[in-house]
């Protein structure tokens, strides 16, 4: 009897001891589970006022979006339904050639159907996996807006985008190698590889690539830029260089009378960052693109390619 009242008293103290460890866990754990719920109302929210009528939207876990707002029911089509239609089962070891097998359907789908926007959640494997990789393909997406929870351990994230129908690739940039001519300015240090060109600066640097888009006439202009490897801190835009005075090259070093795209979020999500910009009857061609970077201590950055599309 004194033995097991002497077990049951250190039993106790161990219980005692953890109780507070097991309360900040599950304290952490509901806090960040309540910040990744909080990134489907808004999302949701954002479809309800911004799809038109006859607008229709692919969605990740469609019974959330109805159930956030009935009024979006009928209007959804879940991801699942699109491997469904590729007649693709979802498994842990699906290859790149089911991936593109999916791919393929949901580029017909989209046009078939015109469904405006595709709403992709980074832990939902039936959106996510179909841009777990850099793949050129028809599937050219660009970013319309994204929803994302500083606090969640599970760095929850919803991207929002619009299915652009390409006319025709007008210029592509492979940074995996050494290009032509291209300039570095600052405290930079400057690479080549798988992961494309990498930079590591610290201070105001930047990276300054000399081409020739003939883009004075181009109706509707899309770019992409994808991007590998991003730290903490970086800052900076990616700029477009116009050819205002019609001699073919660049004047100025300045960045003003550039069109400046600001370097999105900081966090990179799983398999990247697709920067994706539209821009309607620029005007001018472009001669030039940089990268104009600034940090108070050393950070890196990576793109792989840069491409333009002309897109209806």
């Amino acid at each position: 009897m004194k033995v097991s009242l002497q077990f049951f008293l250190v039993f106790l103290i161990l219980i005692m001891s953890l109780l507070p460890a097991m309360w900040n866990e599950a304290v952490n754990y509901s806090y960040s589970s309540s910040f990744m719920m909080e990134n489907y109302p808004e999302a949701a929210k954002w479809l309800v006022l911004n799809m038109g009528d006859n607008e229709t939207a692919l969605v990740p876990v469609i019974g959330i979006f109805e159930a956030l707002e009935p009024s979006l029911k009928g209007r959804l089509v879940p991801f699942s339904d699109v491997w469904e239609g590729a007649n693709v089962v979802l498994e842990a070891d699906n290859d790149l050639e089911d991936i593109l097998t999916v791919r393929r359907y949901l580029v017909w789908y989209l046009k078939q159907e015109k469904t405006s926007y595709i709403v992709v959640n980074q832990n939902d494997p039936y959106s996510a996996r179909l841009f777990e990789k850099e793949v050129q393909d028809e599937l050219v997406l660009f970013k319309v807006i994204e929803f994302h929870s500083e606090g969640s351990i599970w760095n929850e994230r919803i991207t929002v985008y619009k299915f652009a129908s390409v006319r025709r690739e007008i210029f592509s940039l492979a940074l995996t190698t050494e290009p032509q001519k291209y300039e570095e300015r600052g405290d930079i240090d400057v690479s080549f590889g798988e992961t494309g060109m990498t930079i590591l600066y610290e201070g105001d640097s930047g990276v300054y690539i000399p081409l020739f888009l003939n883009s004075s006439l181009i109706e509707k202009l899309l770019l992409t830029v994808y991007m590998t490897q991003m730290s903490s801190q970086v800052e900076g835009n990616f700029v477009l260089y116009l050819d205002k005075n019609g001699n073919g090259k660049w004047d100025n070093w300045d960045v003003d009378g550039g069109i400046l795209i600001p370097l999105p979020d900081k966090t990179l999500s799983f398999w990247g960052i697709l920067m994706s910009q539209e821009f309607y009857k620029i005007g001018y061609d472009i001669v030039m693109v940089s990268l104009v970077l600034n940090s108070e201590s050393p950070q890196t950055i990576a793109i792989k390619s840069i491409t333009f599309y002309e897109v209806y």
